[in-house]
C-alpha cells in the first residue's frame, strides 16, 4: 500500500466539506516526514517498507526508490539482529507487545555500505483497518558518543592527574571545607576521606603557619594566583616545609579554590647543607689563600668569591673589576705570557695552570697560580671561564731560597764530581804505573825474599785501587750516576767467578766455599752481573776475613712468582754485636771497630752493597749472633732468561791472545813515562809494534807520519789533550778518518765514555789498564778495519817458527786443520740462523785451533764471536756467521795455496 493511500485510509470517508481541510493535513504531515531531522521509516505488518525519509536516506546511503517495498530487516539490521526482530514483529501481532515498542533504545542500524553505525531507535505502532503499520524514528548518534567518550576520556585523564600526582592536591570551598584531595595528600598529610571532608583547611597548618594561610587565601579570593613557601602537619603530626600554589576555579557547584602542595623539606634541607658548604668554602679558601672566580666571555664581566677579593686587597662589597681594571692588576712583565695561556684555553678547551705576579693598589706583588677551565654551549661555543686563583707568594719565595741553596749545593757536588775526577786521574796514573811494573817485575828472576816484597806491594797497591774504587762508587750513586745493566746472564757463572776471586785474595788461608744452588733457580737470569759479582765479592770477602776457620756458605735461592733471586752469605766466623746490626749498612761504619787495624777496610763496602742492591731494585739485610756467625740476605729481582749458547770456560786469555797482535803497528800517545812503559812492554810480548808520543800534538804528527793499525790515547795529556788530538785526526780525513782509536783514562765518571765517542774514539779503557781487556778491545775495534788482517789470511812463518824442528809435522797439522775447517763450514752453513750450543762450541773450538796454525784473521773473528757469545749476545753471533763461513772458505782456499811451500 502507497503512503497516499495509507494516509486517505487513515483520514477515512469525510464529508465533502472537509477536503480541503484533510488535503491540506496530508500536506502538513508530508511536510513533516520530509523535512524531519530524523530518520523516519513505515513499514507494514510483514516488514516491508512502504515510507523512507530523506534524512534516512542521507544517513543509510539508500535513493528512496530503492528501499521501498523491500523489507526493513535485509536493509536497516544487521545480520546478527534480523532473527530478534522478526521474532518481536510476530510477538507483537499475537500479543500487541512488543520488547522495542513504545521504547527508545540505542542499536546499531546497517547502512547501505556495509557499515553500522549506532542510532538511537522509537518504535510507534498503527493500526488502521485491523492491519498493522510501524513507524520507526532513528538518530545517528555517533557524534553524540564520541563527544561522550572523548568527555569520559577527559574526566578519566583529570582523575589520573588528580591521583598520580606527585604533589598533594586539596580542593576546598571559599570558607575553607574540604570537599576533595588526592592520594598523595592522604598519605602526605594523613588525611581520610570520612573524617576529612568538611573539615577545615587550617586544622592541615601548625599554628604558626595559619595566619599566612589564611592571608593567601584571601589572595586568592580576589582572584590572584598564589604561590608562597609555608608549613603543613604531616600525618605523623610533625610540622614540615612545604610550597603552596593555589587558585580559585568556578564550578557548576560554585567558586572552590584548588590548592597544590609539595613537599620541599627535602630541598629546604639541601639548601641549608648548600649554604653550610658555602660558607665553609669560604672560610677555607681564605684561609688557603685560594679564590675562585668566573668571566663571561661575550660581556667580559667577572664574578669573583670572596676570598678572591682578599687576595688583591679589594673590597668584597663593592663590584668585581671589569676586564680592563684586571688588567691593569697583572704584572706587565707576566702580561706577555698570561694572554696565550688564557686564548689557547679558550681555543682548545684544555685547562691552563700558570704562575705570575698581581701588582695590588699599594704597590706590593704577590705571586699568585691561576688555573683556567673553559665551559662550553651544548655547540661548543666557549663561554665563559671558570678557574681558581691561588697567593702562594710565600711558598715561591720560598722556592727561591730553596733553588739558589739547590744551586749551590749543584755547584758544590758539580766541584767535587770534577775534584773527584781529577784526583782520580792523578791517583789511577801513577797507580797504574805502580800495579805495571810490578807486573813486569813478577815475569823477572828474583829471590824468594824479592818475591815476597813484590806481592806485598802488589797486594798494598790492590788495597789501594780497591779504596779508590769505593770512593769513586760512592760518589756515582751520590750522583745517581750508577747505571744498571739488565741483559742474560748464567747465574752459576758470576757466582763462580765471585768464588775464584775470593780464593785467589785469600789463597794463603785456603777458605772452603760451599756453594748451594737451589734447583728452582733458571740458569740464566736478566741482571747486572758486574754488580752482583762486586756484591757478593765483598760479603764472601768479610766472610771470609771475619772467620778464622770453618766453612763459608753461599746458598741461592729463587722465586718464580716474584721472580726475585736470593743470595745468602753465611759464616761461621765472630759474629756482629746487636747493638751494631742497626748502622751496619751506613758508610765508614765498622762491625768491629776495635779490630780496624787487624781487618783491613775504611767502612764502605756494606754501604755500597746496600746502594747497589736498591739500585737493582732490591736490598740487603743482616742478622748475626756474637761469636756464633753472620748470615748476609740479598734480594733481587732478576727474570729468568734464556742464553743461546753455554757459558764456556775460557782458556787464559792472555794465552789465547798472545798471537793475536802479532805484525800490529800500534800507537800509544801517553805522558806518563812509567804507564807508557807498562803498556809498551805488554803489547810488545803479545808481538805488536809499539811507537810512543808523549802528547795530543806529538800523536797526531807521528800519525801522519806513519802507518798504525790502532792508535792508543791517552785522554788527560799537556799540550793537547786526548780529545782534541782524535778531533784534529778525524778532521784529516782520508785514513785518518777511519783507524782506530782507543781512549786510555784515568776518569771513571758518567759521561766520560761518551765524550771519547763523541770525539770520534772507538773503544775506551780505563785505568789502572787490564791487559786482556786493552787486547779484547783492539781485536774488536782493528778486525773490520785492517785490509792486511783481510789479506794475510795465514801467516804461516809465525807457525813455522814454533813448529821449525819438524816442517813436516807442521804439514800434516796445517792439513788436518783444513779438513776440520770443511767440517765447520758445513755445520754452521747447516745452522742457518737456529741459536744452539752446538755453533758456540763450533766458533770457541774454531778460536783456538785457528791460532795454532797462524791464521790469524780466522782467529780473530771467532775470538769476538766467542766474547759476544759469554756475553749473551747470541743473536749478533748468528747475524755474523755468514762473515765466518766466508772467511773459513777463504782459509781453506790460503791453505791449499801455502801447502807447497810449508812442505818445501
Amino acid at each position: 500500500m502507497a503512503i497516499d493511500d495509507l494516509r486517505e485510509s487513515l483520514m477515512g470517508n469525510e464529508d465533502a466539506v472537509m477536503d480541503d481541510q484533510s488535503e491540506l493535513q496530508i500536506a502538513l504531515r508530508n511536510a513533516v516526514i520530509d523535512q524531519a531531522l530524523d530518520c523516519v521509516v513505515i513499514i507494514d505488518g510483514i516488514g516491508k517498507i512502504i515510507e523512507f525519509n530523506p534524512a534516512a536516506c542521507r544517513t543509510f546511503g539508500y535513493r528512496r526508490e530503492d528501499v521501498i517495498g523491500l523489507n526493513l530487516a535485509n536493509v536497516l539490521v544487521p545480520e546478527r539482529f534480523r532473527q530478534m526482530h522478526t521474532d518481536g514483529m510476530e510477538r507483537f501481532k499475537r500479543t500487541g507487545e512488543g520488547p522495542v515498542i513504545g521504547k527508545r533504545i540505542e542499536i546499531e542500524a546497517l547502512c547501505a555500505d556495509g557499515a553500522e553505525i549506532p542510532v538511537e531507535l522509537a518504535i510507534t505502532p498503527v493500526n488502521c483497518d485491523g492491519v498493522h503499520y510501524f513507524t520507526a524514528y532513528l538518530r545517528d548518534i555517533s557524534l553524540r558518543l564520541e563527544a561522550e567518550e572523548e568527555v569520559r576520556a577527559s574526566q578519566n585523564k583529570y582523575q589520573n592527574l588528580f591521583e598520580l600526582s606527585t604533589d598533594a592536591i586539596i580542593v576546598h570551598t571559599v570558607k575553607g571545607e574540604i570537599v576533595e584531595f588526592n592520594s598523595k595528600a592522604a598519605s602526605l598529610l594523613g588525611l581520610e576521606r570520612e573524617h576529612s571532608i568538611g573539615n577545615h583547611v587550617k586544622s592541615l597548618h601548625p599554628d604558626s603557619a595559619i595566619p599566612a594561610a589564611k592571608a593567601a587565601l584571601g589572595e586568592v579570593m580576589a582572584g590572584r594566583e598564589v604561590s608562597i613557601e609555608t608549613e603543613f602537619l604531616s600525618a605523623s603530626g610533625e610540622p614540615f616545609a612545604a610550597e603552596l600554589t593555589a587558585r580559585q576555579v568556578d564550578t557548576e557547584a560554585g567558586p572552590l579554590v584548588h590548592g597544590v602542595v609539595r613537599d620541599i623539606s627535602e630541598r629546604k634541607q639541601h639548601e641549608a647543607e648548600r649554604d653550610r658548604y658555602e660558607k665553609l668554602l669560604a672560610h677555607a679558601q681564605r684561609l688557603a689563600q685560594v679564590g675562585s672566580f668566573e668571566w663571561e666571555i661575550k660581556s667580559g664581566t667577572f664574578f669573583w668569591s670572596p676570598a678572591t677579593y682578599e687576595i688583591f686587597g679589594l673590597d668584597a662589597e663593592k663590584p668585581a673589576p671589569t676586564t680592563e681594571e684586571f688588567t691593569a692588576l697583572l704584572h706587565p712583565e707576566d702580561l706577555a705570557r698570561l694572554e696565550p695561556e688564557v686564548r689557547a684555553a679558550v681555543a682548545t678547551g684544555t685547562d691552563q695552570e700558570v704562575t705570575h705576579r698581581v701588582i695590588l693598589h699599594d704597590g706590593s706583588i704577590k705571586t699568585v697560580e691561576t688555573r683556567i677551565q673553559t665551559l662550553r654551549s651544548p655547540n661548543g661555543t666557549p663561554y665563559r671561564l671558570v678557574g681558581t686563583i691561588q697567593d702562594i707568594t710565600k711558598v715561591a719565595e720560598a722556592n727561591q731560597a730553596l733553588t739558589e741553596a739547590k744551586e749551590a749545593a749543584e755547584a758544590a757536588s758539580i766541584a767535587k764530581t770534577q775534584f773527584l775526577a781529577s784526583m782520580s786521574h792523578e791517583m789511577r796514573t801513577p797507580l797504574n804505573g805502580v800495579i805495571g811494573l810490578l807486573d813486569l817485575l813478577g815475569e823477572t828472576a828474583l829471590t824468594e825474599v824479592q818475591t815476597k816484597y813484590l806481592e806485598q806491594a802488589a797486594a798494598s797497591a790492590d788495597s789501594l785501587l780497591t779504596l779508590l774504587s769505593d770512593l769513586l762508587d760512592l760518589s756515582r750513586i751520590e750522583a745517581g750516576e750508577i747505571e744498571i745493566e739488565r741483559k742474560p746472564i748464567l747465574t752459576r757463572d758470576f757466582i763462580d767467578q765471585s768464588v775464584s776471586v775470593i780464593k785467589a785474595t785469600f789463597a794463603d788461608r785456603q777458605p772452603t766455599i760451599d756453594v748451594r744452588i737451589s734447583p728452582t733457580t733458571p740458569d740464566a737470569i736478566e741482571g747486572d752481573a758486574a754488580r752482583l759479582r762486586q756484591v757478593l765479592v765483598n760479603l764472601l770477602s768479610n766472610a771470609v776475613k771475619f772467620t778464622p776457620s770453618g766453612e763459608v756458605k753461599v746458598e741461592v735461592d729463587y722465586d718464580p712468582a716474584a721472580s726475585s733471586l736470593q743470595l745468602d752469605v753465611i759464616d761461621r766466623g765472630i759474629g756482629i754485636a746487636e747493638d751494631v746490626l742497626p748502622r751496619l749498612f751506613d758508610r765508614f761504619v765498622q762491625a768491629h771497630t776495635g779490630l780496624s787495624r787487624r781487618y783491613d777496610g775504611a767502612g764502605l763496602g756494606l754501604a755500597i752493597c746496600r746502594d747497589l742492591c736498591r739500585a737493582m731494585g732490591g736490598d740487603i739485610s743482616a742478622s748475626s749472633t756474637l761469636g756464633e756467625g753472620s748470615r748476609f740476605s740479598v734480594s733481587v729481582p732478576a727474570a729468568a732468561a734464556q742464553i743461546g749458547g753455554q757459558e764456556i770456560k775460557a782458556d787464559n786469555p792472555g794465552d789465547a791472545a798472545a798471537e793475536l797482535l802479532s805484525g800490529f803497528s800500534i800507537l800509544i800517545a801517553e805522558d806518563s813515562d812509567t804507564n807508557a812503559l807498562v803498556v809498551s812492554r805488554r803489547l810488545e810480548r803479545q808481538g805488536a809494534k809499539v811507537v810512543r808520543a808523549r802528547d795530543g800534538r806529538e800523536a797526531v804528527l807521528s800519525a801522519q807520519t806513519g802507518s798504525y793499525d790502532v792508535i792508543l790515547m791517552d785522554v788527560s795529556m799537556p799540550e793537547m789533550d786526548g780529545l782534541e788530538a782524535t778531533r784534529a785526526l778525524r778532521a784529516l780525513g782520508g785514513r785518518f778518518a777511519s783507524v782506530p782509536i782507543i781512549a786510555l783514562t784515568a776518569h771513571a765518571l758518567r759521561g766520560d765514555k761518551e765524550r771519547c765517542l763523541e770525539a770520534g774514539m772507538n773503544g775506551y779503557v780505563s785505568k789502572p789498564i787490564a791487559t786482556d781487556e786493552l787486547i779484547s778491545n783492539i781485536l774488536r775495534t782493528v778486525t773490520d778495519r785492517r785490509p792486511s788482517m783481510q789479506d794475510d789470511l795465514l801467516v804461516p812463518d809465525t807457525s813455522v817458527n814454533d813448529w821449525q824442528d819438524d816442517p813436516e809435522l807442521f804439514a800434516e797439522v796445517l792439513e788436518m786443520f783444513r779438513g776440520e775447517l770443511a767440517g765447520y763450514r758445513e755445520a754452521l752453513s747447516e745452522a742457518g740462523q737456529a741459536e744452539s750450543n752446538e755453533v758456540f762450541r763450533h766458533i770457541h773450538s774454531l778460536k783456538s785451533s785457528a791460532g795454532n796454525v797462524g791464521a790469524l784473521p780466522l782467529q780473530a773473528l771467532a775470538t769476538e764471536l766467542d766474547s759476544l757469545s759469554k756475553d749473551g749476545r747470541a743473536s749478533e753471533v748468528i747475524s755474523r756467521l755468514p762473515n765466518l763461513i766466508d772467511l773459513i772458505a777463504k782459509t781453506e782456499a790460503a791453505i791449499d795455496s801455502a801447502s807447497g811451500r810449508i812442505a818445501s
